[in-house]
């Protein structure tokens, strides 16, 4: 497909929006050298802001002698699996750094929020610490944890997951305070993975622990059942994840917004309305 376009439309062919997730499909098969030719020429050419980011960041993935152009993260194997009650009293947290979010108004002294992950052979384990914004309401919850709950009017985070960094596709899983939960697959919300969710919510903070089961990022399920019984296919897109190991990298976006108050990210560029290209990195250590 990408030949075909290539040929008949040039002008698209040159879009960073077609020509990253077309190098990624190089690398997953094999074929490094065209993804890498484009990644240098897309480095040298015209300023792209966040594209020419994503080029020079693979090129640093690849020669680690280079300075990486993107924000990274490290995630660091966890050497017991957390409880995961919401309290982040575990050892794993206790041993590593958090990655701060931060607003780009610069308007969130009152609210910061700090993100942390860490990995076993089994399962994505996520921590995020958020104090809660001056004025808005944590109402506990009135029912129990629903399928794909609405989280639009409720203090809440993303985590935005790409794993072969083409910069288009991604998971989104997101979480309020209360602990309740959305998920999608690229805007789908028929993608219903099995995942783990504690929330703890203090007079001055709410936290989330979570954890994801490697195997749920995986497209090679194909057809899979959710929590709520319902099956889907919407993951049948995306390439397969073999478990990870040490300097793998995955695109990953944090961020989080509170109606009415502000928004938060860890690297940008970032919005509600998610820019895949401004994801950092997440280094499996």
């Amino acid at each position: 497909m990408g030949k075909q376009i290539e040929r008949t439309r040039p002008d698209l062919f040159a879009e960073p929006a077609l020509r990253f997730p077309l190098a990624a499909a190089w690398r997953n098969q094999g074929s490094p050298k065209p993804a890498e030719q484009f990644y240098l020429a897309e480095s040298r050419g015209p300023d792209r802001d966040a594209w020419s980011a994503c080029a020079k960041g693979e090129i640093s993935l690849a020669d680690p002698n280079t300075k990486q152009s993107k924000p990274t993260q490290p995630c660091w194997k966890a050497a017991a699996k957390p409880k995961l009650d919401g309290r982040l009293d575990d050892a794993v947290w206790q041993k590593i750094e958090s990655v701060p979010l931060k607003s780009p108004l610069k308007d969130d002294d009152d609210w910061p929020a700090l993100a942390a992950f860490a990995y076993d052979d089994e399962f994505l384990y996520i921590a995020v610490t958020c104090r809660r914004a001056p004025g808005v309401k944590y109402e506990p919850a009135p029912t129990p944890r629903p399928r794909d709950a609405d989280l639009t009017a409720q203090d809440h985070v993303d985590i935005l997951i790409d794993i072969d960094r083409g910069f288009a596709t991604y998971y989104r899983l997101s979480i309020d305070y209360r602990g309740f939960t959305a998920d999608s697959l690229w805007g789908d919300a028929a993608w219903n993975p099995t995942w783990f969710v504690a929330a703890n919510l203090t007079d001055d903070a709410w936290t989330i622990e979570a954890a994801v089961p490697l195997d749920q990022l995986n497209g090679s399920h194909g057809h899979s059942a959710g929590a709520d019984g319902h099956s889907s296919d919407a993951n049948a897109g995306k390439a397969p994840v073999p478990p990870v190991k040490g300097r793998d990298a995955w695109a990953v976006g944090v961020q989080r917004t509170i109606p009415g108050v502000g928004f938060q990210s860890w690297s940008t560029p970032a919005s509600t309305q998610v820019t895949p290209e401004g994801f950092g990195y997440l280094i499996f250590e």
